[in-house]
């Protein structure tokens, strides 16, 4: 979430898939977020989904160099 109403983790580990390749190989993963996946829950214990926008990170750990981005937008 890149605004939020409440200070959240910079980065979440949502929906994944571990994918052994052989070297120089691709593979094509399909996932589905929802919008469950992007709520947390606040101060009081209520789940939360806001709107706005996210960034999406895809890449082999958080601390991949080659990581790639997407930016969604929840509405």
């Amino acid at each position: 979430d890149d605004v939020s109403s409440l200070t959240r983790p910079v980065m979440e580990l949502k929906r994944f898939s571990k994918v052994a390749l052989k070297k120089n190989k691709e593979k094509t993963i399909n996932f589905k977020l929802s919008a469950d996946d992007l709520g947390f829950y606040n101060e009081k214990g209520e789940f939360l989904i806001e709107s706005g926008a996210f960034t999406l990170f895809i890449g082999t750990s958080s601390a991949d160099p080659d990581m790639k981005t997407v930016k969604f937008e929840l509405l």
